[in-house]
């Protein structure tokens, strides 16, 4: 039940909500257990920004990417119009060079000939396209409102920003690679971007938290498309003043667009969660991100088949012997 809680919560407790459902499934194990089943949940603490800088070697730039995507997923203070439209085309630049970095690892998956991966992580291909894709028609969205241009002072857009820079310097042989017309888009060697299948493994972590950090913006679609009425609104208010302000039947087609961003996102974090898991030369991870599992899990899972799964079949066969049996009718 509390695993259920926390699922149906805000960000905040959303990562207890693995460690409640082992534990309600190893409290179901009548055997001595070595350890408690519940043991102590740190809060979930946002990051400080870690500011990019040239010559960050590829762990550096994960774990920048990492803290990027925890602090846009940080609930902050309100988000002015600017600041949505800024979201909304960094999610769409990021769906970009996300879906380059998922068709590279393809690629290298195929020198490497880890060929029962490579179908899967095609599928991560053609998801996180289609990802992009909506993302590209919220952004054009509002292109077509007036004013609120430019990089805004706020954390959401500067964490963006990093996320921006990092994501293209990971997949662009530029190690100083920023977003510029006059930037060099030629990507990195296969070999040099992914030399093992451990290191295919370890960088798809990347792409699959970015889905979960453009998901997340696109959660915030009912404010951000309101507020987008209403510039629409006022707009045409100011061209024809005689017209009535009326604005709320403007949202709609915003907010369809970002649901429809963050529903391609889903499929695309579900099919590069499993793409991930299939390579063969790995061990399934045990720290694999909490998108993945959720998605893949199709969250929420009933409590009653955790709980079943748990029991050996010693215990499931004692179960249905004590239990009475289903009554055939009423005796005459």
């Amino acid at each position: 039940m509390a695993a259920h809680l926390a699922q149906r919560g805000i960000s905040t407790p959303r990562a207890a909500i693995n460690p409640l459902r082992r534990a309600a499934a190893l409290s179901r194990v009548p055997n001595n257990l070595k350890t408690d089943p519940i043991a102590t949940i740190p809060f979930r603490t946002t990051p400080a920004r870690l500011p990019p800088h040239p010559g960050e070697s590829p762990s550096d730039l994960l774990t920048g990417i990492n803290a990027s995507v925890q602090r846009l997923k940080t609930p902050g203070s309100p988000v002015t119009v600017a600041t949505w439209r800024y979201l909304a085309t960094a999610a769409a630049i990021t769906s970009d060079i996300n879906h380059k970095l998922i068709l590279s690892l393809a690629r290298r998956l195929e020198e490497l000939n880890e060929n029962r991966s490579v179908p899967k992580f095609d599928e991560a291909v053609t998801t996180a396209a289609k990802a992009s894709r909506e993302w590209r028609s919220v952004v054009k969205y509002w292109n077509e409102l007036p004013g609120y241009f430019g990089h805004p002072d706020s954390a959401a857009a500067t964490d963006a920003s990093d996320l921006i820079i990092r994501l293209g310097r990971l997949v662009y042989r530029d190690p100083d690679w920023r977003p510029s017309p006059r930037s060099s888009y030629r990507v990195k060697p296969l070999d040099v971007l992914a030399p093992t299948p451990y290191q295919v493994r370890e960088i798809s972590a990347a792409p699959l938290k970015v889905l979960d950090a453009c998901n997340t913006i696109a959660r915030d679609r009912r404010l951000a498309s309101n507020d987008a009425a209403i510039v629409w609104a006022i707009e045409k208010y100011n061209q024809t003043p005689e017209q009535r302000l009326w604005w709320h039947g403007h949202a709609a087609p915003l907010f369809k667009r970002y649901k429809l961003a963050e529903t391609k996102g889903t499929k695309a974090a579900v099919a590069l969660g499993h793409a991930i898991e299939s390579i063969s030369s790995l061990k399934p991870s045990e720290d694999a991100p909490l998108v993945a599992r959720e998605a893949a899990a199709g969250f929420p899972t009933p409590i009653e088949h955790l709980l079943s799964s748990a029991r050996t079949p010693q215990q499931e066969s004692r179960r249905n012997q004590q239990s009475p049996p289903a009554s055939r009718g009423r005796r005459k």
